[in-house]
């Protein structure tokens, strides 16, 4: 009878750790390249009178990227697939609950949404007024970037060496000119005054020193001369307000931005109208490659590392963006056919 007990545990165990290894989550994330979303399909924007345009020829698709957390299984497959990518959950959210990372993240793609729509009317000659920033949001802190580990989503940056950073251009500013490599960084954390050091360093993917934070501004709503709805669904974050703007431009505007081409792209956006870096922008140019995309639009601070992601033999040209009307200006620029768009640069 005991031998037959232990022959009947063995199994059960196996089972058990099966399960687990594919069920019981790990303190990382999985990283892979997502799906497109069609823009055009997503951004409602009411014209300001019958004779202006509202279609598009061609379409802005957004990038995804699937985060997940790890499980065994899903990490002994990230392991095998150099198209996978694995981020410690602590460097992502910076140790909040996950469902409280994911919920900001929601509510951040909303206040991105309504930046990005007011700059698209705004380049397209309608009056736009923006409040005055409130101060400068972290919407990601990149994984082995200087601020890993101080500085966590959610934070609000007040000043930098005792120099108040209401806006997001201030702080760049600040960050690029201190004279002390190490900087004094005042922020709230929960409505809590905090400060902490943080030494410039390299940043991933940039090519300058820098914290390694994506930054938004928080500003005021905005009082749009027309209506614009964004349907964003479950998606979050802060890297759709370059396209969004797009989007929202060819909609409005007369000129035909699109041209018939499949433009994917990504990137935060300023007030301003500046570009922003964001993170894993290597697996949203594999999804812009899988999705047959003529044209990736990338924070121009990126660009080089969005090249360097196009897989061998692809045709999809990738162009750098250091503002809005830079890439509403490199897209109106680009050769089109009648036969459709012409590839500049082909990748081998």
């Amino acid at each position: 009878m005991r031998r037959a007990a232990r022959l009947l545990i063995l199994p059960l165990c196996l089972v058990v750790l099966l399960v687990a290894a594919a069920t019981v989550p790990l303190p990382v994330f999985v990283e892979r390249p997502g799906d497109v979303v069609s823009l055009v399909d997503h951004v409602a924007v009411a014209p300001a009178s019958p004779e202006e345009a509202g279609e598009v020829d061609g379409d802005f698709l957004l990038t995804l990227v699937n985060l997940r957390r790890a499980t065994v299984v899903s990490l002994v497959q990230a392991w095998a697939d150099a198209d996978l990518s694995v981020v410690r959950a602590t460097a992502l959210t910076g140790g909040v609950d996950d469902e409280v990372f994911f919920e900001r993240q929601r509510e951040l793609f909303a206040l991105t949404a309504e930046v990005a729509s007011a700059l698209g009317l705004q380049a397209a000659g309608l009056p736009v007024e923006f409040g005055a920033p409130r101060g400068v949001l972290v919407a990601e802190v990149f994984p082995g970037a200087p601020a890993e580990g101080v500085l966590r989503p959610g934070d609000i940056i007040t000043a930098v060496d005792d120099t108040t950073v209401p806006s997001a251009g201030e702080l760049v500013t600040a960050v690029r000119e201190s004279r002390d490599p190490t900087l004094a960084i005042s922020f709230l954390r929960d409505e809590q005054e905090r400060q902490a050091s943080i030494e410039r360093g390299s940043v991933p993917g940039l090519d300058q020193p820098g914290l390694g934070v994506h930054i938004q501004e928080l500003v005021p709503p905005v009082d749009l001369p027309v209506p614009v709805s964004v349907d964003s669904g479950e998606i979050g974050g802060p890297s759709a307000g370059l396209m969004i703007a797009l989007t929202v431009y060819d909609k409005i505007s007369r000129d035909d931005l699109a041209a018939g081409r499949r433009v994917a792209g990504t990137g935060g956006v300023t007030v301003d109208g500046a570009v922003t870096p964001i993170g894993g922008i290597a697996l949203k140019v594999l999804a812009a490659h899988r999705n047959d995309v003529d044209l990736f639009v990338a924070p121009q601070s990126q660009v080089d590392q969005a090249r360097g992601a196009v897989p061998d033999g692809s045709t999809m040209e990738v162009l750098g963006a250091e503002t809005v009307q830079d890439a509403i200006d490199t897209l109106l620029d680009r050769p089109v056919s009648a036969g459709g768009w012409v590839p500049t640069t082909v990748a081998a």
